[in-house]
């Protein structure tokens, strides 16, 4: 009887929207966590080679508890961050061994309804400056990958150091798995390989580091 209640009421109540994921479910954040991707470049098949990120531990930076990313393709190093969990979101707080002043956050909470627009207009990394704009759409996207199919949030980033031409990110974020696609576009995706137009990220498999 308590069930045919419940459902009697919700029909006869107003449609009330889901709240939006929260940025710590679209990226969660913690120690030994692990992505493994697909690296896709170039306009045809291209090269595939396994890019694996991993959270190898905390740092701080200024006053703020970050986590540190880590980039590699087999053995090398290829990329590191430290990125911050903050009233604004998710911020990248350092990029290699240069401060970004002031952190920029790359994912914020999203509105329950219509777009999330945010700028970075002026920050520095280290002493180059660079602006950065960004759009969530908050409709989730259907993105089917090798680890699985996932509904996603969909964040379109553009970034431009000074002197530079501009850079588009588009990421898909799931929620309580983090990044499960990214694409990347312009000249500084192709590391300078004419014919190279960008790069594509695709998740493979991911870990939580936990027992």
């Amino acid at each position: 009887m308590r069930l045919c209640l419940v459902a009697a009421l919700s029909l006869a109540g107003p449609a009330v929207a889901a709240d939006p994921p929260t940025v710590a479910e679209l990226f969660p954040l913690s120690v030994g966590r692990s992505w493994t991707y697909r690296v896709l470049t170039g306009p045809g098949p291209g090269e595939r080679e396994k890019f694996v990120v991993r959270v190898t531990g905390e740092e701080m930076v200024g006053t703020t508890t970050c986590f540190r990313l880590e980039g590699w393709v087999g053995d090398r190093l290829v990329a590191a961050e430290c990125v911050g969990l903050t009233a604004d979101g998710v911020s990248r707080f350092k990029i290699e061994k240069e401060e970004v002043t002031p952190p920029v956050p790359f994912l914020k909470p999203l509105k329950p309804s219509g777009k999330t627009n945010w700028s970075s207009r002026s920050y520095k990394i280290g002493s180059r400056s660079a602006s950065a704009t960004f759009v969530a759409e908050p409709a989730k996207a259907e993105v089917t990958v090798k680890a699985g199919t996932f509904k996603t949030v969909v964040v379109e980033g553009v970034s431009r150091e000074t002197g530079s031409d501009p850079r588009k990110t588009t990421i898909w974020y799931a929620p309580g798995v983090g990044i499960v696609k990214q694409t990347i576009e312009g000249r500084q995706a192709g590391e300078g390989r004419p014919g190279v137009p960008g790069l594509a990220l695709e998740l493979e498999e991911w870990g939580t580091g936990s027992k």
